[in-house]
């Protein structure tokens, strides 16, 4: 059985992302374009498959909110402060299971959780617990040993499309002292998503929930920002 080993992807995100420091803000798309590196990005291997868990944070739902009411920036900081307020109750990941890097292309469809199943019954079956029936299987453990079970998840379907697939997992962020950003480290627990993964667990060292956040002013600023233009070589 092969061990399980953690991987964090470097990238100087925390000094970005830093509210209030001295430095000039920088475009917003430029923000995004750092969601997916380390400490908002951990990627677990075990087995033949890759995990890998992007975290949300609620200033990440601001461009996607102006366009719903169809606003575009420059747009008031109390604005932006009223839409991050609306995300700040929930902690919101993206989880994508898949084969490894190195998995061999004859092996990788064994790495597809949802599309793996021999015959149509027990592909129903499975798809089904998967849909609907993780609640239970899904959940955060805080470095002082609260259980945090998911409040909502979403399988998105990839109609065989491809060997990964994609979950949307919600959990309460808390207040006070059971605020998830408070705590030093997490751990998220997954089980029965295949018949070969009865648990698994990843380590979220540093917790990705306490990076730092800009400010609604920072933000405002940022979404103000023309896109940077790229260099002539």
């Amino acid at each position: 059985m092969q061990a399980p080993f953690f991987r964090l992807v470097t990238a100087p995100l925390i000094a970005l992302l830093a509210a209030g420091c001295g430095a000039p803000p920088v475009p917003f798309h430029t923000m995004l374009a750092q969601l997916g590196q380390a400490p908002l990005r951990h990627e677990h291997v075990e087995k033949q498959y890759l995990f890998t868990l992007d975290y949300r944070p609620s200033w990440s739902f601001v461009i996607d909110d102006l366009k719903a009411l169809q606003q575009d920036p420059p747009i008031q900081t109390a604005a932006v402060a009223d839409l991050v307020r609306n995300h700040r109750d929930s902690v919101q990941f993206v989880l994508s299971v898949g084969p490894r890097p190195d998995l061999p292309e004859a092996e990788r469809k064994s790495a597809d959780i949802v599309h793996f199943h021999p015959d149509q019954p027990s592909y129903s079956a499975h798809l089904n617990k998967l849909m609907y029936g993780m609640n239970h299987n899904i959940y955060l453990v805080t470095a002082d040993k609260r259980r945090v079970p998911v409040a909502l998840y979403h399988l998105e379907r990839n109609w065989g499309m491809g060997e990964t697939n994609r979950f949307l997992l919600q959990f309460p962020r808390g207040r006070d002292d059971d605020d998830l950003a408070k705590q030093e480290h997490l751990e998220l627990v997954l089980q029965h998503l295949h018949p070969s993964l009865v648990e698994v667990r990843l380590q979220l060292n540093p917790n990705p929930v306490a990076a730092s956040e800009p400010s609604p002013q920072r933000l405002a600023e940022s979404l103000a920002l023309e896109p940077e233009k790229k260099q002539k070589p």
